[in-house]
Formats: C-alpha cells, structure tokens, sequence
C-alpha cells in the first residue's frame, strides 16, 4: 500500500509525502508489535520491509537524519535474524543490504572509512550468498550490485585506482550472469551504466585516452542497439564525450553537450521530490556550463552554473545537503568565479 503511493522510478506527484505519513504510524505499531512478539518470524520479516522501505524514501527525500537511525534499526535486526538462522537465505540477503544502505548514507555524511567498510562487509557477504542461490536469477547481478556500490564509494572518497578494481569486478560479476541468464534483458541496461560510471572515475582520475575509449565502445554498443539505443544513455554518453573531448575543437564539444541536455533534463526534472534526480540536474547543468567556459561562451556557460548554484540554493534551504554535496558546491563556486562582474 505505501509502495502504491511512491516509488522513486515512478515518481507520483506528491506520493513520497502521502507514503512517509502513511508509513510512520505503521512503523510505530510495528516496532511495538515487534517488540512483544519476539518469536513471529513473519513479523520480523515484515518489520524488516517496512524499515527498508523507510530508508528509501528518507533517502530519496534527503532526509538523512531519518534515513540513518531506520537503517541502523534494518541493520540490527537483520543482524540478530542472521545470527539466530545463519542459514536463511533471505536474512542473509537482507543483512547485505542493510549494510549497504548504512554504508551509502555514510558516504553521504562524509564519513568515508566507516561507509567503507559497511559496504566490504556488504559485498563479502553477497559473494558468500552467491554459490548458495544457484536457483536465483540474479544472484551475481547483486553481486555486481555491491561491486558497483563499492566502486562509487571508492570514487566519491577520491580511490579512482581501488575505485576502478571494483567496477570492473562488477562487470564481469554481470557478464557471468548475463552468460547464465541470456534471457535477463534488463542486465544491458545495467551494464550500460555500469560503463558511464567506469568512464566518470577514470576522467576523475585524469585519464583521459582510456576514459574516451572505454565511453567509444560503449556509444558503439548503444548505438548498435535495433531500437537506436536508450536515449537517456546516448544523452549521458555524449555529455561525458563532449566533457572529456577526446576530439575536435571546444564549440563543438558545447554543441554536443548542448544537444544532451533536453533528454537529460527531462528524466531528472521529472520527479521534484528525488534528491537523488535533482542532483543529477545539478552534475548536467555543471558539465555544461565548464565546457562552455572552455568553449569561450561564457554568457551561456555562467547561465548553467547559475542554475547548478540555484538548485543547490534550493535544497540547501530544504535541509537536502550532504557531505558529497557540500564538497561538489565548493567546485563550482571556483567555477562560477569567472561569472562575477569585474
């Protein structure tokens, strides 16, 4: 019923709200239920949904101060189930992915060495869950899942070498599964993202001749597709090739870049109430507006830095900022220095 109301794929216009407020007077009667009905394997089961599902949506609404005690709550209870039934399956599963979602919220608090190792934790355990989970269809997806997890850690935190070892662990966990299950069409998808990531740390790294072959192959392999490719991604590919220019002049980079924004922005303007969309908002308009500058059209370059700025003007006063955000402002303030009147 609250996943009726909200999920952060869908993105109901006002639905994340009406699903906080039905959630947490249902959490409150299940922590008391849960609490006199030690011995209901259901109930913790259920109490273990529920508090997932607050963790989600406290996260999507950048409410970290809600989002981090429900997931220590996850986690403790995933742990004392984990401990008391070392061979369910599904407990373990759970476990893994609340020392996931504590780790991720620590990364955004900043607190770099605790998330880190939550999410080796995290990872340990899905690779033990693997050869356990022959019959599960995507037993090394979520391997590559927690891989992947890692590998954005890692390059948030500034590891782009450890960061880079993660990542690729996380495409070959898919193509292992790709290979066992070739009927998983979602895993391409995957895959694909999994590729802008890879290329996102190794520009971050300044490795900028692997970082432009490794996006090559990946808009060959978009583009091969029979439907033309995913459009979303074919934008992300092209803002990140005019971002590392590995040809061409500067104004031509901007034109490209130009040209990536409108699919860009109507995906991460489409739900208000995401954090994590709106942020991707704020990367686009940023990417823009340095290759702009680099281009030479600083009235229209300042115009995207002016609206990155302004976004996080407007989370900031939502209390939606975290560490990582707070670290990315900084940027482009040095950015937006050329902006100023002389």
């Amino acid at each position: 019923e609250v996943a009726a109301l909200y999920t952060p794929q869908q993105g109901q216009s006002g639905g994340l709200a009406a699903a906080q407020a039905k959630l947490t007077p249902l959490l409150a009667a299940m922590n008391v239920y849960a609490a006199s009905h030690p011995d209901n394997e259901a109930g913790h089961r259920l109490h273990s949904d529920m508090l997932a599902r607050q963790v989600l949506l406290a996260r999507t609404a950048g409410d970290l101060d809600a989002a981090g005690p429900a997931a220590q709550s996850a986690l403790a209870l995933a742990e004392a189930r984990h401990k008391a039934l070392p061979d369910d399956i599904d407990w373990g599963d759970r476990l893994s992915l609340a020392q996931r979602d504590v780790g991720e919220l620590l990364i955004e608090q900043g607190r770099f060495a605790d998330g880190l190792i939550q999410l080796r934790r995290s990872l340990a355990l899905r690779e033990e869950l693997a050869p356990k989970e022959g019959g599960k269809a995507n037993a090394q997806a979520d391997v590559a899942g927690a891989q992947a997890a890692l590998g954005d850690a890692l390059s948030a935190s500034g590891s782009y070498v450890d960061a880079e070892t993660a990542y690729i662990a996380a495409r070959n966990s898919l193509a292992l599964q790709a290979r066992l299950h070739p009927e998983n069409k979602v895993l391409p998808l995957r895959g694909a993202r999994l590729e802008l990531a890879i290329v996102a740390n190794q520009q971050l790294a300044r490795r900028g001749l692997t970082a432009s072959r490794t996006l090559k192959l990946l808009r060959q392999r978009l583009t091969a597709e029979r439907d033309g490719g995913d459009k979303l991604l074919l934008a992300q590919a092209g803002l990140m090739e005019a971002l590392i220019q590995p040809g061409g002049t500067a104004q031509q980079a901007y034109v490209v870049a130009e040209r990536s924004l409108p699919a860009l922005l109507a995906d991460s303007e489409a739900d208000p109430q995401n954090t994590y969309r709106q942020r991707e908002s704020v990367a686009a308009w940023q990417k823009a507006g340095e290759i702009g500058l680099r281009a030479g059209q600083k009235d229209s370059a300042c115009k995207y830095l002016g609206l990155a700025e302004a976004r996080y003007d407007a989370l900031a006063q939502a209390h939606r900022l975290n560490a990582l955000d707070v670290a990315a402002r900084t940027r482009l303030a040095a950015q937006r220095a050329v902006c100023r009147p002389a």
